[in-house]
């Protein structure tokens, strides 16, 4: 099941990583034909304001800010754009290290080229073709992949209320199938500070493969491993607001991951 997009992607998060480790511690538009938009501020909106997918990562431009999430990676700062060009700095660990890119769009596809920066890893993260991703809504579909709230991507698989579920089992199939791997529900909607007795199944049978999972909550400190027809029962308290996310730390780099989120 892994493709080879997913195997680049995999090999470009591990190499910037480890950089950035050792760091610490058609119509086509683009500014080169000297057509586009004025320069974005840091706070008002620029030409490639939106939510991107790489097929690993997701990368948001909004109101002069950026943020890039790849699995356990985070990167944010604030960006300048003007025709065909962009530069991202203020970043944590590289705060006195801007990077300056190119950019096009073609279509729907946002392409960016490191042209100079000297934050270890970022261009080999930033650098290549975008597509459009939508943030997961009321109106997102089975089988689509969509962005969490977090940044994280996911194979939305439906979603199912528990508000009224406290102290009762639900049980999350962990799977993967045609659409990838996935949770199932990918969302569980709450009531807030809602504890709620989780049972996290890796099923086996037809529809399934027989594989190692996963099930964390980095925000409550869970993180345990699934064999096939293996289940586990966990207590989970939805956040007071909005929403806080689960994944498969083996798989989440293919979408599967979720969210338990607030109505409202």
């Amino acid at each position: 099941m892994i493709h080879l997009q997913e195997r680049r992607g995999s090999l470009l998060v591990g190499l910037a990583l480890l950089l950035l480790a050792t760091a610490c511690g058609g119509s086509v538009r683009s500014g080169s034909q000297g057509t586009g938009s004025p320069a974005a501020s840091a706070t008002s909106p620029s030409p490639i304001d939106g939510l991107y997918f790489s097929g690993h990562s997701v990368l948001r431009f909004q109101k002069g800010q950026w943020k890039l999430v790849a699995q356990a990676l985070r990167m944010a700062g604030t960006i300048d754009v003007t025709p065909g060009r962009l530069t991202l700095s203020n970043q944590a660990f590289c705060p006195n290290s801007a990077g300056t890119y190119s950019w096009a769009e073609s279509g729907k596809k946002l392409t960016i080229t490191s042209l100079s920066d000297r934050c270890p890893g970022r261009d080999v993260i930033v650098s290549g073709s975008w597509e459009p991703i939508s943030p997961l809504s009321a109106v997102s579909k089975k089988g689509d992949q969509v962005a969490l709230d977090d940044l994280l991507f996911a194979t939305y698989q439906g979603e199912r209320d528990v508000s009224t579920k406290t102290g009762t089992e639900i049980h999350v199939q962990v799977k993967a199938g045609a659409n990838g791997y996935s949770f199932s529900p990918t969302v569980l909607v709450g009531a807030p500070r809602q504890q709620l007795q989780l049972t996290v199944l890796n099923p086996v049978g037809a529809n399934f493969e027989s594989i190692f999972h996963d099930f964390s909550v980095p925000a409550e400190g869970i993180s345990f491993d699934l064999l096939p027809g293996q289940q586990r029962t966990v207590t989970v308290t939805f956040p007071a607001s909005g929403s806080i996310s689960f994944f498969c730390r083996y798989h989440a780099k293919y979408g599967q991951a979720g969210e338990l989120t607030v109505a409202g």
